[in-house]
């Protein structure tokens, strides 16, 4: 009974690690269609703590916003220098974090292999892709990655006005 018990628990474990698992993926190629990507033509404001941040490639769909990653970090003050394309040291502080977007995406504390872009806490899937030296998160990500990076925010998204707010809970 113990034996056929693991089994059937080893079957769902295994059978539910691909929707447990999403990678943050791009295509770089010229001719990729990036329509997905929350690449945006109009004009969606983030504001961060009463300051304007920028309105590159931000969407708002449906009460959530999908928010470029290294913009919203430097309007909370964190400083981001590039070490190659694909590599950045991000740093307040004493945090110091590494950001890599090669293929997927990742976020880990220095001398850490945890990273912080991950599924929120009771969900298997979340919205996160790469483009242009950025990694564009929903919302409730960003929350959760500056929730592991000490920072507790709220954020708002205005669809009518076309408006993220972010501001920091102190």
């Amino acid at each position: 009974m113990k034996k056929t018990l693991y089994v059937i628990m080893l079957v769902v474990i295994v059978l539910t690690i691909p929707f447990v698992v999403c990678s943050c993926g791009y295509d770089a190629s010229p001719s990729a269609d990036n329509s997905d990507l929350g690449e945006n033509d109009t004009d969606t404001n983030l504001i961060i703590d009463g300051k304007k941040i920028s309105s590159k490639n931000i969407s708002i769909l449906e009460g959530d916003a999908h928010l470029p990653l290294t913009e919203v970090l430097k309007g909370l003050g964190y400083d981001i220098n590039w070490v190659n394309d694909n590599t950045a040291n991000v740093t307040r502080d004493n945090a110091k974090y590494i950001l890599t977007i090669d293929g997927e995406a990742s976020l880990i504390i220095e001398n850490n292999d945890f990273n912080l872009i991950t599924p929120p806490p009771g969900t298997t899937t979340y919205y996160c892709k790469v483009i242009e030296k950025d990694v564009l998160l929903d919302s409730l990500t960003v929350e959760c990655v500056l929730l592991f990076m000490n920072d507790s925010v709220r954020i708002k998204v205005d669809n009518e006005n076309e408006i993220v707010y972010i501001d920091t809970k102190k």
